[in-house]
């Protein structure tokens, strides 16, 4: 037997009393009086979305403005969460907002948790079928996914090329983090580049190009390279050497100030520093980075045995003291920005 209203507890009270101001505030009530004199039931429709009597009989128990007073009670996991768009959504409120607020939630639930967009978009699907009001049911339009014409997406001779921007990053770090640029006039950068697969059947490769302020710990991203082989390095640095050498020259000012950038460091592994710098791979007899040792072959490995062989120096990379350990007929864009090497 279904019980009464006031033997429910306080959660089911809120359910039903949300279910019954929804009722009476959004479904249309019939035209004609037939049922004007049926008892203290509530006027509309006797049967609302599958709703039957008896439910509609325990909402008889309570009137309306009663429910706009009763505030919906939120389990003990959203209550942790302390989400501020619950709180300041009540049955006092309009639709609307509520509406928005619940969006809000499932968006940064989906975000948080990283949702595929096929598992939300079946999410948006479910809670339009059962009326919660959703704004779009594609997980990519709910999200605000950037399309790919956002961006000037660069076609390279091997791949593609996004540049998002150095100034543009520095800019949102020192809105988002004031405090951390009070007196300051020099930004130190440091750069990381580094490739990776990005699937098992196919040689697909993403290059980004990062950057973080060196006493700070958040990295941003100020360029990616999608190819099926490494591109031409002159081609993938060239988009962030002209900026560089631009905010270098002029600097750029934000919120009135003026600020410098320099590169402090440049951070790969062997792999990729031998492509950054166009020099030979690390386990190629002229190979290392350091120093001018020659290498020697022992059962099929590169070893270095010389401890003590002359250190390489900024002067003698650029002047190509020993070419063995360069690429012919090639440089570092880097070079060109008086970075040491």
């Amino acid at each position: 037997m279904r019980k009464s209203f006031r033997e429910l507890s306080k959660r089911q009270k809120n359910r039903r009393t949300l279910l019954l101001y929804r009722r009476n505030n959004f479904e249309p009530h019939p035209s004609n009086n037939d049922d004007a004199g049926a008892g203290d039931m509530l006027p509309g429709p006797p049967a609302v979305h599958g709703i039957n009597e008896d439910v509609i009989n325990d909402f008889a128990e309570v009137s309306v403005s009663d429910a706009s007073l009763m505030p919906l009670e939120t389990n003990d996991e959203s209550e942790a969460d302390d989400s501020s768009n619950n709180d300041n959504c009540s049955l006092s409120e309009s639709s609307t907002n509520c509406d928005d607020a619940i969006s809000d939630d499932i968006r940064d639930w989906a975000i948080e948790f990283d949702i595929t967009h096929k598992a939300l978009t079946r999410l948006l699907h479910i809670l339009k079928r059962h009326e919660i009001d959703v704004p779009v049911v594609d997980a990519r339009t709910f999200l605000n996914t950037p399309r790919p014409h956002s961006y000037d997406v660069k076609n390279f001779s091997r791949g593609q090329y996004i540049h998002y921007g150095l100034g543009r990053a520095l800019t949102t770090i020192i809105n988002q983090t004031p405090q951390a640029f009070l007196g300051r006039t020099v930004i130190q950068l440091d750069l990381n580049i580094d490739g990776l697969p990005i699937a098992k059947s196919s040689k697909s490769q993403l290059w980004p190009i990062l950057g973080k302020i060196s006493d700070l710990q958040q990295p941003f991203l100020i360029g990616a390279y999608h190819g099926y082989s490494k591109a031409p390095l002159s081609e993938f640095l060239q988009p962030f050497v002209d900026e560089y050498t631009v905010l270098q020259t002029n600097g750029f000012e934000v919120n009135g100030l003026m600020y410098q950038i320099q590169i402090r460091a440049i951070i790969c592994d062997s792999p990729a520093r031998a492509y950054v710098t166009c020099t030979k791979s690390h386990n190629a007899y002229f190979g290392c980075g350091k120093c001018t040792v020659k290498g020697t072959s022992i059962n099929r490995r590169m070893t270095f045995t010389d401890v003590n062989a002359p250190l390489r120096t900024d002067v003698d990379f650029k002047n190509r003291v020993q070419p063995q350990h360069h690429l012919p007929n090639i440089s570092s864009s880097f070079e060109l920005l008086s970075v040491p090497m």
